[in-house]
């Protein structure tokens, strides 16, 4: 729990993180109830991510409000809704990028 891996090549600064070449991804230990990360996608072109679940896509049932059917549309720079549980969960979240999106900042619920 709270510790985060990335797979792939990305650039990072002190503040962000994007991926440089094909799908990237952030995998971590979670205990929370909500997840939510910042996002933004360069030129505000819709790139699509993908959410999963202890390794799987994650079901609509605990997906947050912007990923449908494990899949996260990141357009402009907001805070995307990734997961939601009724009570504090604990469980492995990946989020799969392409180039072109940039991650900020979790917070969690």
């Amino acid at each position: 729990v709270n510790q985060f891996a990335l797979k792939g090549v990305w650039w990072a600064t002190s503040q962000s993180l994007t991926p440089v070449g094909g799908t990237s991804s952030i995998t971590g230990g979670v205990q929370a109830a909500k997840v939510y990360l910042v996002l933004t996608s360069a030129n505000n072109v819709p790139r699509t991510g993908r959410v999963l679940l202890d390794g799987q896509p994650i079901p609509n049932a605990h997906a947050g409000s912007d990923v449908k059917n494990g899949v996260l549309t990141v357009t402009g720079q907001r805070l995307y809704s990734l997961v939601s549980f009724p009570t504090a969960q604990q469980f492995t979240l990946t989020v799969e990028l392409p180039p072109g999106v940039t991650a900020y900042d979790f917070t969690f619920g």
